[in-house]
């Protein structure tokens, strides 16, 4: 997560304006997707400390995030995220993680 938005950064000094992107169609204005990118991983990270307040694993502060349901194939992705944007916020001191009869526990 640290590396990724590091990488926004260096992409955004680069003040781009056509983007070809590997899946959709071109479009204008790198930038301006760049701060609606940091800014929906702010709001993810926000709710993820929210979530984590009494303590929670990985999984439960999943439905934090994903409030529909998910086929198994998205629960992957979404557990994959969720497990990153933990770490993130683990990494910088903004949670806790302990381990609970072999299960990861996050708080704050």
């Amino acid at each position: 997560m640290k590396s990724y938005l590091h990488s926004l950064d260096k992409i955004k000094t680069l003040d781009a304006d056509l983007v070809v992107p590997s899946h959709g169609k071109p479009f204008y204005g790198a930038n301006d997707r760049i701060d609606e990118i940091v800014k929906h991983h702010e709001q993810r990270l926000d709710m993820l400390l929210e979530a984590i307040t009494k303590g929670s694993t990985v999984y439960e502060a999943c439905g934090a995030l994903f409030k529909k349901e998910l086929n198994i194939h998205e629960t992957r992705f979404a557990i994959g995220e969720t497990f990153a944007h933990l770490e993130y916020l683990r990494n910088n001191g903004d949670c806790q993680r302990e381990m609970r009869n072999g299960v990861y526990w996050y708080s704050v």
